[in-house]
């Protein structure tokens, strides 16, 4: 099963949660993808060093995640996602911070 896991507002709420659920899901075989709304160039070092440890981190750039995902090879099973609209959905970039159209 492949799992992607979004970094803000879902994993930043409770890493350690997190880092126990992916290590509990890597020991029965799993697999862990963070596909996260944000552009390849956010320089953010703290999304690279905490969930980047445990996983790959695909940028989705405001584009809808299951495309991306597609994209980059990665068949998701399951997402967990604090804004489910991010699935699916384009958004728009306004100042920096993305906006979801449903």
């Amino acid at each position: 099963m492949i799992i992607s896991i979004d970094y803000d507002g879902t994993w930043t709420k409770s890493p350690q949660l997190w880092i126990d659920f992916v290590n509990n899901g890597k020991k029965k075989r799993h697999s862990f993808v963070c596909i996260t709304s944000r552009s390849p160039d956010t320089p953010d070092k703290k999304l690279k060093n905490s969930i980047g440890k445990h996983m790959p981190i695909v940028y989705a750039a405001g584009n809808a995640k299951s495309k991306v995902a597609k994209k980059k090879g990665y068949s998701v099973d399951v997402w967990i996602d604090d804004n489910p609209d991010t699935i699916n959905n384009v958004a728009e970039n306004i100042e920096g911070n993305f906006h979801y159209k449903c």
